[in-house]
């Protein structure tokens, strides 16, 4: 088992067997999408399972994020049990009394969950989706016992908002990138007053923080060492190998997202006038939590400009079915809508077609269905300039929000509809490529448009949306956007989303 596992770090190259080796009592690893992260974590974790008083806690922001395909508990069931692990919910027993969890962090209050542990291993997978406090109140509980002498490990991706940028600073370039010479270099800090302290040598750190002679204990046992090492997608063979359109993926990114996922720039920020989170939007691929709910149909019928007819099935905010069609006209527009209607039993009622363009030839067809107008009026006297940017910043909210009151509003897509590939010859840049590439590409189109003579909040026209993705229209998001239409029609008690909570400028 560990042979076999060796030959896999070695395909990895560079990252994985730095990450390993290093002797720094607090490691963030990465820097970049693909690299192999979460792999070195999950080897890091078995290095004591032979102590019978060694635990370690894995932290991610959500729980999805933790059962996602491919996720942690993924890499786990891979090496946990090759090694005698049981598992007990979201635990590895080993037969030693070690033991390996898997926890969340998604509330910044929930560091309170965590008084009075002991925790001789601590890792952050996604380091940059937490914040400073939860970062530095988990160092409080990175404590040991055992004998092990107390440690953390965290991996990320770069972000220029994230403290993450400024607590590696060091280690950075003025153009945002790692300076090559300093990965994996160590270096030393100390905390005073939510401020960093650094040092090349614990000496340096105590020179600059004499408060820790005062301390109990010996003043260099409170001087951390440190380093981040970063990896490069290039070097993970592996999933080059057995996933090639992952690289694909990352091609698709707009170039700002590209400098930082593929060419590891910490200085990058994302378009802020992109309305949905690319990081948050990942969540709807693994959102099962999700309830089920009842069943409604939208469709985007060849808006202008568009050939495509594509056509959403959902229970509640899951997404179940989804159909394309090309080179569609009005009546086998009707026909297919027909055969969904029937085969999943929705009431004509929770049906919602673009009525825009050739979708005006259905009006009168499905009786009782429901027209959708982008430039129609918004409901609830919010302050949007038409119905088509209400709905998407409240697609937006929903997908963005983290508050635990609202968790459930949030949106799921099948591992059915994720994994379809685009069937058609046309678009070209679309030809081959699955449903989930496709809908990351169109998300950097689905900006804000700056206020009207009304200060109403608005989306950037479809001509301009188009020019961003090549010619090509967001159909397949614009289906999604609108089955928040249904949402000003069941929820009495709708409330309208505040600036604040939309993130809006």
């Amino acid at each position: 088992m560990i042979a076999k596992q060796d030959e896999e770090i070695k395909a990895q190259e560079g990252f994985q067997f730095e990450f390993l080796s290093t002797s720094a009592d607090i490691v963030i690893g990465g820097g970049g999408a693909g690299v192999g992260k979460t792999f070195a974590e999950i080897i890091e974790s078995c290095r004591h399972i032979k102590n019978k008083n060694f635990a370690c806690v894995f932290f991610r922001r959500t729980f999805p994020q933790i059962v996602a395909p491919g996720g942690l508990l993924d890499q786990g069931r891979k090496v946990y049990p090759r090694l005698g692990g049981k598992k007990t919910g979201n635990t590895y027993h080993f037969k030693s009394g070690a033991k390996v969890l898997f926890s969340h962090m998604q509330y910044e209050d929930d560091v309170d969950n965590w008084q009075g542990s002991e925790i001789p291993l601590i890792i952050f997978d996604e380091l940059t989706h937490f914040t400073k406090r939860q970062f530095f109140y988990m160092l409080s509980r990175n404590r040991s016992t055992c004998g092990v002498r107390p440690y953390m490990r965290a991996t990320c991706n770069p972000d220029a908002d994230s403290f993450v940028r400024d607590l590696i600073d060091w280690w950075i370039d003025e153009d945002g990138f790692i300076i090559p010479e300093r990965s994996g270099k160590i270096r030393f800090m100390t905390v005073l007053n939510d401020e960093v302290i650094w040092g090349d040598t614990k000496q340096e750190v105590l020179d600059k923080a004499p408060h820790l002679i005062s301390m109990p204990g010996n003043p260099f046992d409170l001087i951390k060492s440190f380093t981040f090492i970063e990896g490069d997608i290039y070097e993970n063979k592996i999933l080059l190998k057995t996933n090639p359109e992952y690289l694909g993926n990352l091609m698709a990114l707009s170039e700002e997202d590209q400098l930082r996922l593929l060419r590891r720039n910490w200085n990058i920020k994302l378009d802020r006038s992109v309305i949905i989170n690319y990081i948050k939007f990942r969540d709807v691929f693994s959102n099962e939590h999700i309830v089920k709910g009842p069943r409604y149909i939208t469709a985007d019928i060849a808006t202008t400009g568009s050939d495509l007819l594509s056509i959403w099935v959902w229970e509640g905010k899951r997404a179940i079915d989804l159909v394309l069609v090309e080179k569609n006209n009005g009546q086998q527009a009707l026909n297919h809508l027909k055969l969904l209607k029937n085969k999943y039993a929705v009431p004509a009622s929770n049906i919602c077609f673009d009525s825009d363009g050739v979708g005006g030839g259905l009006t009168g067809f499905i009786d009782g269905a429901i027209e959708f107008h982008g430039n129609g009026k918004v409901f609830n006297m919010e302050n949007f300039k038409n119905l088509r940017a209400q709905c998407y910043f409240n697609f937006s909210y929903c997908v963005n929000q983290t508050n635990r009151k609202e968790a459930q509003d949030n949106y799921y897509i099948s591992p059915e509809i994720k994994e379809m590939v685009y069937p058609f010859n046309k678009p070209g840049i679309y030809k081959g490529k699955k449903i989930e590439w496709i809908l990351y590409h169109q998300l950097k189109a689905i900006k804000q448009y700056k206020p009207d003579g009304e200060q109403r909040f608005a989306i950037i026209p479809k001509e301009e949306m188009k020019e961003i993705l090549q010619g090509v229209s967001p159909d397949l998001l614009d289906g999604i956007m609108m089955r928040e239409r249904f949402e000003f029609i069941n929820n009495g008690d709708f409330k309208p989303v505040s600036k604040e909570q939309l993130g809006i400028f």
